[in-house]
């Protein structure tokens, strides 16, 4: 059995780049990003915005029930898996994790929050340029906020304002140990 880890954080924070760095590190190794899930959607796919629409919803349950279903199956072929998201509120103002069916709740799943300083992270959305660059810079501070109140058991939060790639990934990995 491979090991799990889920990594979240807020936009910006470097949950894709410290993913994969990560992941260069086990033999076998893979990326499940619940956005590029989503994203795979062709037709249909909808953007999410403070209105929160019923199919956005939908998409991120979907995705995050594929994400999981695919975790286990390449954790259990003895892949080193990370389930990469943004856990946030969507209509609630609590952080609802019950898509991923007991995924980030198992104790062998090692969860990360990444955690640079807010300035750090309004920064790097603004320097991406992507069509959500507006709508995060306003939803950047509320999940911030969010994640700062509702992961706090099992999570270990790691300050990366500071750190490179490199070291975020080895703090990841002193976590296994």
């Amino acid at each position: 059995m491979g090991p799990i880890f889920f990594v979240t954080g807020v936009p910006g924070c470097g949950k894709t780049t410290v993913s994969r760095a990560l992941l260069e590190r086990f033999p076998k190794g893979v990326h499940i990003s619940v956005d590029d899930l989503r994203e795979a959607v062709v037709s249909g796919f909808v953007l999410p915005d403070f209105a929160w629409p019923p199919d956005v919803d939908e998409q991120f349950r979907l995705a995050r029930e594929t994400a999981t279903d695919a975790a286990r199956r390449y954790a259990a072929a003895g892949f080193a898996v990370v389930v990469d998201d943004c856990l946030g509120p969507q209509r609630e103002p609590a952080i609802d994790t019950s898509h991923f069916g007991g995924l980030v709740e198992d104790p062998s799943v090692v969860r990360v929050l990444l955690r640079p300083s807010l300035a750090v992270v309004l920064e790097r959305n603004r320097a991406r340029g992507n069509a959500l660059v507006d709508f995060l810079a306003q939803a950047i501070p509320v999940l911030y906020d969010v994640q700062e109140r509702g992961l706090r058991d099992g999570w270990t939060p790691i300050d990366t304002s500071e750190l490179t790639v490199d070291e975020t990934v080895e703090r990841v990995l002193a976590l296994t140990n």
